[in-house]
């Protein structure tokens, strides 16, 4: 599901920022400014509307890869999740509600930002 949600992640005991693209019940796209190695694990956090307290996955780093942005040199990561966290169904049901609000009145599809 194409998504622009803020989050952290945190990997050999360092937290950065990053943002997830692209999101589903057993993984994540993120891009940030680092990029951790293959294989290696990751904590993510982000906020939800749905939730007062931090949504939490933790997953492993299957790919990733350099390119350039508007903002320099970022990273481009997948991330294979352990498990399917409590809320993250409920995230992205919200999603996939706006995206078909979107769709539905024109918008472009995966131009949506969620804080």
């Amino acid at each position: 599901m194409p998504a622009l949600l803020a989050c952290v992640f945190t990997h050999a005991g360092a937290t950065r920022a990053a943002e997830i693209t692209d999101l589903s019940l057993h993984g994540a796209f993120l891009t940030s400014k680092f990029l951790p190695p293959k294989g290696s694990a990751v904590t993510i956090s982000l906020e939800t509307p749905q939730s007062k307290k931090p949504l939490t996955v933790t997953g492993t780093v299957v790919r990733g890869s350099w390119g350039m942005s508007e903002e320099g040199d970022v990273s481009r990561f997948g991330v294979l999740f352990d498990s399917v966290p409590p809320g993250l169904l409920g995230l992205l049901r919200v999603l996939i509600s706006k995206e078909e609000d979107r769709t539905a009145s024109g918008a472009a599809p995966g131009k949506q930002h969620t804080p």
